[in-house]
């Protein structure tokens, strides 16, 4: 009798177990990207770009703080987004099964894996025990969440205007920015005045935008600064090339302007003449 018993609550352990890795899946995806919307938060009450992106974005996962600081969208009472929090609910269910859970965070990465999406790698050492000794669980386990970048905002545009101006990373509808046959700029325009994002080689990641890192990746993205909305927000015209890296930078470029159907603070560089078809139109030097 008693080895049935001690049978049927191993059985209950093993379905709690897939239980909370089930759980936890959800909440990696839902702090994971929580977590994403308070680092951008903390450039902007912090006023600058970080080295050491993985370091506080663990922080603000596990504990729902940057560098001490609270970050009131993690940390929510009865919905936190914080690991910790979560564990607290998870252990108040628990509590009520006789059954104690232990989480212990070893590791956290978030990688970059298109252009789109980056990977959330979580690494910890969970136990999970019954609270009379019957049995227990103690493993070491990679979990992986990938999350749309998509509806974020863009650190660049964050740090680079001491926060007042933000830009959520949305994809541009169409990449057919010149019509051949009318020589229509509208689609440009759109996509100009909007700061949709395209995929771009020569530009950097999201991921590389919260360091400053204005180098080129595979996974790179970029969007057209809508150099009049900056002006409105009080922030400075650079005079570079509006793709958005090379706008926030110090790079020289050659300079096109008086762009057919663009306003005249429009000016691409050379190197980008030919990807927002600019060449089907008229244009000068500037």
């Amino acid at each position: 009798e008693k080895s049935n018993s001690i049978a049927s609550r191993v059985d209950t352990m093993s379905k709690f177990v897939g239980d909370f890795e089930e759980d936890l899946l959800r909440e990696l995806f839902i702090g994971g990207y929580r977590s994403l919307i308070s680092m951008n938060s903390y450039l902007s009450d912090s006023e600058g770009f970080v080295s050491d992106f993985d370091i506080i974005y663990q922080e603000i996962l596990v504990n729902g703080t940057a560098n001490g600081t609270e970050m009131d969208l993690m940390t929510q009472e009865g919905v936190g987004a914080d690991i910790k929090s979560w564990l607290g609910r998870i252990n108040e269910k628990a509590t009520e099964l006789n059954i104690l859970v232990g989480v212990e965070v070893d590791h956290v990465h978030v990688v970059q894996i298109s252009p789109w999406e980056v990977a959330l790698v979580f690494n910890a050492t969970i136990n999970i025990s019954d609270t009379k000794g019957l049995a227990s669980w103690n493993f070491q386990k990679e979990y992986i969440r990938n999350i749309s970048i998509q509806g974020l905002e863009d650190p660049l545009y964050t740090v680079n205007s001491d926060g007042r101006v933000t830009n959520l990373i949305n994809i541009t509808p169409s990449t057919d920015f010149v019509n051949d046959t009318t020589e229509d700029s509208s689609v440009l325009l759109s996509h100009m005045t909007n700061s949709y994002y395209i995929e771009s080689a020569d530009a950097p990641s999201y991921l590389m935008r919260f360091a400053g890192n204005l180098s080129p990746s595979p996974f790179g993205i970029e969007s057209l600064v809508d150099v009049n909305f900056l002006l409105a927000q009080g922030i400075e015209d650079t005079g570079n090339s509006i793709v958005d890296y090379l706008y926030f930078s110090n790079l020289s470029t050659s300079l096109y302007c008086n762009i057919t159907g663009l306003p005249d603070w429009a000016r691409v560089d050379g190197d980008h003449l030919d990807d927002y078809e600019i060449v089907k139109l008229n244009y000068t030097t500037c």
